[in-house]
């Protein structure tokens, strides 16, 4: 092959790569990140272009809210979690207890360690995510739903029921399976339908 035409035709496919790199990063930068969520059915967030690096100069905003003002969201990360490791100053994820930046702070998170479970007080998370212009990572996603639990005429009535005869009774609720129970500083987690030691 003619040295003129092998070096035209390796420029040719370094400049396609190239392009094909850019065109990629660019759909990553301009993708939308950030909204308003209903918490109705289960679902996912997660950092533009996760798995992959998320892109540079992010500020996404979340609002995830459930239907009913009783009920609490939880969220659930997965593991493959990483974000800049600099003291959270730089890229981070922010999880507060309502539907504001200035609600009360759950957790801001970075480096490549998931956040255990978070369980919010009301009905509204809000979710922020921030990257600066450089050291980007995978990012995250998340699992937001609303948080189960048992009803208090039941945890009364298990209370009651179950410490006297040291055994626990199975409860109606479908989704209750972990009783807990708080009264003054008396914590009880058992398997519904277990007994007590």
């Amino acid at each position: 092959m003619d040295p003129t035409h092998a070096l035209t035709h390796t420029l040719l496919l370094l400049a396609c790569c190239c392009c094909c790199c850019f065109t990629a990063r660019a759909e990553a930068e301009g993708e939308k990140c950030g909204g308003q969520v209903d918490a109705t059915e289960a679902g996912y967030i997660t950092s533009p272009g996760y798995p992959l690096e998320y892109p540079p100069h992010q500020n996404c905003e979340w609002v995830i809210t459930a239907p009913e003002p009783s009920q609490r969201i939880s969220l659930n990360f997965n593991p493959h979690f990483e974000l800049e490791r600099l003291d959270c100053r730089y890229d981070f994820i922010e999880i507060r207890d309502g539907n504001s930046d200035s609600a009360e702070l759950l957790g801001r998170h970075c480096s490549n360690i998931a956040p255990s479970a978070i369980i919010s007080t009301g009905p509204v998370v809000h979710i922020k995510f921030v990257s600066d212009y450089a050291h980007q990572g995978a990012g995250f996603s998340l699992r937001y739903e609303i948080h189960k639990t048992v009803p208090s005429h039941q945890i009364l009535t298990l209370y009651h029921e179950c410490l006297p005869q040291r055994y626990c009774p199975t409860l109606s609720d479908e989704h209750s399976t972990v009783a807990m129970v708080h009264i003054g500083r008396l914590r009880i987690f058992r398997p519904i339908g277990t007994a007590l030691a």
